[in-house]
């Protein structure tokens, strides 16, 4: 018997022979018997069913060939979800454990790890769960009410314009989306940088201000894991990329 695995949205999956099957419904005429179709659906008509967990028909042959691969990529990220989903464990540690008895063959074809701690964060953000503390920036996990602003009720937009590269040269970007067009229309910015408020595992606040509306306004708020000139260009970047044009001085 093979054991069932969760897909990305968490619908329930089957692995049988190497193949994967989702889970379509429960049979209408007793309710331990599932029934199953080929993840490949539009490509393979292969359909099962199972009951108590035991496959008891199988309908159509594949058309595709089994891949054992596959079947231990897919237990993997499943392993990758319970894990993030019960334990606070941080996520370098989620990894690792899950990854311990992994074969080569499996390892050479797995998601990468940035793509995986994503994953685990995605996978808490949704959970609403208290992570614990993290202790570096790859383990920081930003919960969803931090990402947006609702300036009224029904109204609602980005907060978080940036999250930039991954590990000790992460950067975060804050600022209201609306406000983005402030520097879009102005050629005069102001830049101001502090170390004594920086929360931990950054080194600084990074204030990006402009001139409008007959004052200086701030506009953008970036956390910097460092002061190198790489990291303030890196920055910078971004910020371009979120414009059309702009020629500030």
């Amino acid at each position: 018997m093979d054991a069932p695995i969760v897909s990305q949205r968490g619908r329930e999956k089957f692995t049988c022979d190497g193949y994967i099957f989702v889970f379509e419904r429960t049979s209408k005429v007793d309710s331990t018997v599932a029934f199953w179709h080929c993840e490949q659906v539009g490509r393979c008509k292969s359909r099962i069913h199972t009951k108590s967990g035991e496959v008891i028909k199988k309908i159509n042959e594949h058309s595709h060939f089994p891949s054992a691969s596959d079947v231990e990529v897919a237990r993997f990220v499943t392993w990758i979800k319970r894990r993030a989903e019960e334990t606070v464990e941080g996520t370098s540690k989620v990894i690792h454990l899950c990854m311990d008895n992994l074969g080569s063959a499996v390892c050479a074809v797995i998601p990468n790890t940035g793509a995986l701690r994503k994953r685990i964060r995605r996978t808490r953000n949704n959970l609403g769960a208290v992570p614990s503390n993290p202790v570096s920036l790859e383990e920081l996990v930003l919960p969803e009410e931090y990402k947006t602003y609702s300036p009224s009720p029904g109204v609602q937009e980005s907060f978080l314009l940036g999250d930039i590269d991954e590990g000790s040269r992460r950067i975060l970007l804050f600022g209201r989306e609306s406000w983005v067009q402030i520097l879009q229309t102005t050629d005069t910015w102001f830049m101001d940088g502090t170390f004594a408020i920086a929360p931990t595992l950054f080194s600084q606040v990074y204030v990006i201000l402009a001139k409008k509306y007959g004052g200086v306004h701030p506009v953008l708020y970036a956390l910097l894991p460092n002061k190198q000139q790489s990291t303030y260009q890196r920055l910078f970047e971004h910020i371009k990329s979120l414009l059309v044009s702009t020629q500030p001085r």
